[in-house]
């Protein structure tokens, strides 16, 4: 019996359109055995909007959405050589030719060469292909194609935060 935890991220936008994102833990987890190993998805999203309701009760801000995410263990320890501030951007159109793009921060500078253009090499399109393919375009919901145009190594600033 595998049982995960699930939040709810609720986006809370104010007469300013100021917006302003809080995660709560809720109390069902999902659990990967209910319903003959289906799970139990349905009682889940249920909770959920459930306490989207309670919660608009409580607040003047308005809920418009929210958003289930469940937390699966898994990925690995950070590189020593890892970098956020360095992100992987690639350009790839929609299967409707609407252009859209996927970041990867820290990407794998050793493994994927780039150019004098920052230009992240062939190689990198490709395994960014395979991932892309369990993606759709959030702007349009329709599935990517299957060659991305390019991808070019940007840079994040950061923006001085002091704590």
């Amino acid at each position: 019996m595998a049982l995960l935890d699930a939040w709810v991220d609720m986006q809370y936008y104010d007469s300013a359109e100021r917006t302003r994102t809080l995660s709560y833990l809720l109390r069902i987890q999902y659990d990967t055995t209910a319903n003959a190993g289906d799970g139990n998805m349905v009682d889940v999203l249920a909770d959920a909007a459930d306490f989207s309701t309670a919660v608009n009760i409580l607040t003047w801000d308005s809920t418009p959405e929210y958003h289930v995410r469940l937390t699966v263990a898994g990925g690995g320890s950070p590189a020593i050589q890892a970098n956020n501030q360095i992100t992987a951007f690639t350009r790839i159109y929609d299967v409707n030719n609407v252009a859209g793009s996927f970041e990867v921060p820290a990407w794998d500078d050793t493994v994927y060469d780039e150019d004098n253009g920052n230009i992240i090499d062939p190689t990198y399109n490709t395994a960014a292909a395979v991932a892309l393919l369990l993606l759709r375009n959030p702007d349009t919901g329709d599935n990517w194609a299957l060659v991305p145009q390019f991808s070019q190594s940007r840079t994040r600033k950061s923006r001085n935060v002091v704590t």
